[in-house]
Parts: C-alpha cells; sequence; structure tokens
C-alpha cells in the first residue's frame, strides 16, 4: 500500500512508502517564514498546495501525519502563535487528504517513536539513528520521524 507520511511542522518531514519495507523517497519540505498574525493564511495556502501537489504526482492510498500536539506534550516551548500554526497544518493535511479521495490517520508522536526506536519518549538523535539502522539516510530528524510516522501506520493497519 502506498502510503505518503508526514512529520508536521514548519519543517515538514516526508516520507513516501510502496511497502513497509521499502522507503521510495523522503525529504523535508520548508514552509515559508512568517513574521507576523496575518501570514497564517499564506503559509497554510502555501502547505495545502505543496501537499496536494505530493498526492498528484505520487499518488498515496493513505496518508498519516504525526499529530504535532497530543495532551502530554509538554507546552513549555510552545506558544498560541505556534499551537494555532500547528494545528492549521493538521486540519489542512486532513482537508487535502479529502478533497483528493485518499484515507488520513494522525499517528501519536509517542506511538511513531515508540514504533522507530523502540521508546515513546525518544530525542532526535535517537530517531535519526534508528532510521540510519533501517538502512534510510535520513538527512535530519523531520524525516526520521516521518518514517517513525509511516512504520507505525503500516502496523496500525496490519501490514508487515
Amino acid at each position: 500500500m502506498r502510503l505518503l507520511a508526514l512529520d508536521t511542522s514548519t519543517h515538514v518531514g516526508w516520507a513516501l512508502f510502496a511497502h513497509p519495507h521499502r522507503v521510495v523517497d523522503f525529504d523535508t519540505w520548508e514552509m515559508p517564514e512568517g513574521n507576523t498574525a496575518d501570514d497564517m493564511g499564506t503559509r497554510w495556502l502555501a502547505f495545502d498546495f505543496w501537499l496536494a501537489g505530493m498526492i498528484r504526482n505520487h499518488r498515496p492510498l493513505t496518508i498519516a501525519f504525526e499529530a504535532p500536539i497530543s495532551p502530554n506534550m509538554p507546552f513549555a516551548k510552545s506558544n498560541t502563535r505556534t499551537m494555532r500554526l500547528l494545528h492549521g497544518i493538521t486540519v489542512i493535511a486532513e482537508t487535502v487528504a479529502a478533497r483528493h479521495g485518499v484515507r488520513c490517520i494522525e499517528v501519536p508522536n509517542s506511538t511513531a517513536k515508540l514504533r522507530l526506536v523502540g521508546d515513546h519518549r525518544a530525542k532526535k538523535p535517537a530517531m535519526i539513528a534508528a532510521a540510519l539502522r533501517l538502512g534510510h539516510q535520513v538527512a535530519d530528524d523531520n524525516q526520521a520521524d516521518a518514517i517513525g510516522v509511516a512504520l507505525a501506520t503500516y502496523e496500525h493497519l496490519g501490514i508487515s
């Protein structure tokens, strides 16, 4: 099953899988910078356009994204603007998927970490190291997170 997995943030790590044991491609898409409250719409539109293009070009059957916010995450470093941006990204991911008739699944951050590293509290270096051990030459933690999201999604769907 063709799957597009996303680590949703301003640096969107993505991994495209044709099968759980064969990643096709991965990279990081950079959301345009924004400095004011008035630029949210522009940034969300850029994400919408990028994701719609990924769906048209790669034809995934499912999109899975890492929940950027969960009830047990500490928000000491997050402000209201960041929270609003991240919520918007997830809403857009689900909307774009629905618009294209693609199934969309949200994966908790801790589930992606557990599936890739074996520790639901794994830090960024451990995620990268685990992806590298699996043979995925990731360039950053965003790409590693997307691989964890993909593997957790396949497991959730009972595909091995």
